[in-house]
């Protein structure tokens, strides 16, 4: 359909997220932009990462669409301790339009250490500019600066580590070959590390990260260093879902060199030009307001649109529509009553004033309620 040979354009010039609807499998989407990268010599080798359940459904839809490909669908046995070197020398040694992996089994596929080391002094060399910006406010016995200093030991160890681990004769995510990564439901590797110096403030996320995120954004670093770095595909209908951090972790995954060239690159400095940090009363377990801290509005929206554009499709309801009607079908929205969302407005019950603290209005005879005589405050 029209759409999904738009998305096989939109590959050719930069690195999208594809577009996909319930109409359109957004595998198939991808399967074809694979195969036409292919084609045209700029991917030799491509893996695609797949969430557990789905690497037969995915090899399947690759045959089905191209029933003379040649797939390599991994599956867990084949990632078991015996039989990774041979596994890996397969990967390495065919010509395969696709190797189709597991989110689980994708962390086995070991990185060069030179890579990780890398991406670990970057970090600590963020943590040591946060620690700098916090000694300077406030001072060592910060509570953030603390925490701070314990992450950077932690990973100066880990690099020492790194530095003298003993090589293993198992091939590395370089020696196999991989040129191109494809991640379906790439949401799922959205906790992603990053270093602040903010304080007490919440909806940032957890700064360590997952160890699988940390993988995958080696992996996804290696690969931007090669082929002008069009070579990273990320497939999800949910970028965004509990943070609005998770923007800036999806921008370092596929464009961290946009960020730098606009000196947004950490992500102090990215929130402070994007975000804003609000303060407001909220209700806690116990029933009881208390003033909170927390990341949750957008700054300089068209200038971040500007930049997420380059890499993301943005898909409206109009562009499901379109698409439904393309294929003769009609998208299942259901009708509203009235035609257009409505406000309904449930008064408050006195039991619910009560819980939350609000005085019951003291009423005369007639039903309004009572003032003082003296200060004419309401009763």
């Amino acid at each position: 359909d029209p759409e999904s040979r738009g998305d096989l354009w939109r590959r050719q010039t930069w690195v999208p997220i594809p577009k996909a609807s319930a109409i359109r499998p957004p595998s198939y989407a991808a399967i074809a932009g694979t195969m036409e990268m292919r084609r045209l010599g700029l991917w030799r080798k491509p893996m695609i990462v797949v969430p557990n359940h789905l690497v037969d459904q995915w090899a399947s839809d690759f045959l089905k669409l191209y029933p003379g490909a040649n797939v390599l669908a991994a599956g867990r046995k084949d990632f078991e301790k015996s039989n990774r070197r041979k596994l890996f020398g397969r990967i390495a040694t065919g010509d395969w339009d696709a190797v189709i992996v597991a989110h689980s089994s994708f962390g086995f596929i070991p990185v060069p250490a030179e890579a990780e080391a890398r991406i670990l002094r970057t970090e600590i060399k963020e943590i040591e500019d946060a620690l700098d910006a916090i000694r300077a406010e406030s001072g060592k016995k910060d509570l953030s600066f603390k925490q701070l200093q314990k992450r950077k030991e932690g990973l100066e160890a880990k690099l020492k580590k790194l530095n003298e681990r003993t090589r293993d004769d198992l091939l590395d995510f370089a020696e196999m070959g991989v040129d191109a990564l494809v991640v379906d439901e790439a949401h799922e590797f959205k906790n992603l590390f990053f270093v602040t110096s903010k304080r007490n403030v919440a909806g940032l996320g957890s700064p360590e990260g997952s160890k699988k995120a940390f993988d995958l954004y080696v992996k996804t670093r290696m690969l931007a260093e090669r082929d002008g770095g069009k070579n990273r595909v990320f497939l999800t209908g949910t970028p965004v879902s509990n943070t609005l951090s998770e923007v800036y972790h999806m921008q370092r995954y596929l464009q961290r060199e946009t960020l730098e060239e606009r000196g947004v690159a950490s992500f102090d400095a990215w929130a402070s030009v994007f975000g804003q940090i609000v303060s407001d009363w909220e209700m806690d377990a116990a029933g009881r307001f208390k003033e909170k801290t927390r990341f949750r509005k957008f700054a300089n929206l068209p200038e971040l649109v500007s930049i997420w554009r380059q890499v993301a499709d943005t898909v409206t309801r109009a562009d499901l529509i379109r698409d439904a009607e393309a294929q003769g079908q009609r998208f299942p929205l259901p009708k509203i009553k009235g035609g257009k969302p409505q406000n309904i407005v449930v008064p408050r019950s006195p039991q619910q004033a009560a819980y939350i603290g609000i005085p019951t209005p003291v009423l005369d005879e007639e039903g309004k309620q009572m003032h003082d005589p003296e200060t004419g405050e309401p009763l």
